[in-house]
């Protein structure tokens, strides 16, 4: 897992978690700047688990921290989005286009 960046969104939690906890751990990586994606969605759903959407807080986030190059920042990031929690989260339409760069 360590060579990967792990550029998904907060998932995985129970909107009635904070019911049951006094607090949530977040455990970034060693490079802060790659974190902030992961961090700002598990900051959006501690704020409102009721109301989450991951997808919708990956894009926002995507959006805010690529500012000046959004979109390239978001094709980063969607090329990057590995989790063991969502093992099928691959991009596939992008994976297809890397392949073709290499043929």
């Amino acid at each position: 897992m360590r060579p990967m960046l792990h550029l998904g969104p907060y998932v995985g939690r129970d909107e009635t978690l904070a019911e049951h906890a006094s607090g949530i751990l977040l455990n970034p990586m060693e490079l802060p700047r790659a974190s902030r994606l992961g961090v700002r969605t598990a900051a959006d759903y501690l704020n409102a688990p009721h109301n989450y959407n991951a997808e919708q807080a990956w894009g926002h986030a995507a959006q805010s921290l690529g500012a000046g190059a959004s979109e390239a920042y978001t094709l980063f990031a969607r090329a990057h989005r590995f989790s063991p929690l969502l093992p099928n989260d691959r991009d596939t339409e992008l994976e297809h286009q890397l392949v073709d760069l290499e043929s």
